[in-house]
C-alpha cells in the first residue's frame, strides 16, 4: 500500500538483544535485580537502560529506542557503544555490590546479539 515505508527511506533500526549468563555461584535470580545500560564507547551517562526482574539464566532483555533515558537520541549503525550488566542485590541501579560485565560493540542495523558473562565458569554461548 501507499501508506507503507519503503525499507530504503525507513532509518536504520538498531537494537541490542543482551543475553546475561551469570557464574555458577550467582544467587537466586529472585535475591535481586538486572541493570543492563549502554552507553557511549566514550563514557558519561547511559543513554538507555532497563531494569529487569530475572526469572532465570540466561537472561535475555531487549534494548531499543523506548529505552533512552531523559530523551536522548538512540545511537545509529557505526557508532561505537558499550553494554553493561550490572547484577544488583540491593535493586538499585547505584548498587555496586553485585557483579558486573560489559562490552564494547559498534552497533549494526537490525537486532543485534550480546553476550555478556560473569565468571569463566560459565560456558560460553
Amino acid at each position: 500500500s501507499s501508506n507503507a515505508l519503503s525499507e530504503s527511506s525507513a532509518p536504520a533500526r538498531v537494537r541490542l538483544e543482551v543475553a546475561v549468563a551469570p557464574p555458577l555461584n550467582l544467587p537466586n535470580p529472585k535475591e535481586g535485580v538486572l541493570f543492563v545500560f549502554l552507553r557511549s564507547d566514550t563514557g558519561g551517562m547511559p543513554l538507555a537502560a532497563e531494569r529487569v526482574a530475572v526469572s532465570g539464566w540466561p537472561a535475555r532483555i531487549q534494548l531499543g529506542p523506548e529505552d533512552s533515558i531523559g530523551g536522548q537520541a538512540w545511537p545509529v549503525a557505526g557508532q561505537a557503544v558499550r553494554v553493561v550488566a550490572r547484577w544488583s542485590p540491593a535493586g538499585e541501579a547505584t548498587d555496586r555490590s553485585g557483579p558486573e560485565a560489559s562490552a564494547a560493540l559498534v552497533l549494526e542495523p537490525g537486532l543485534q546479539a550480546v553476550h555478556l558473562s560473569w565468571g569463566s565458569e560459565a560456558p560460553a554461548p
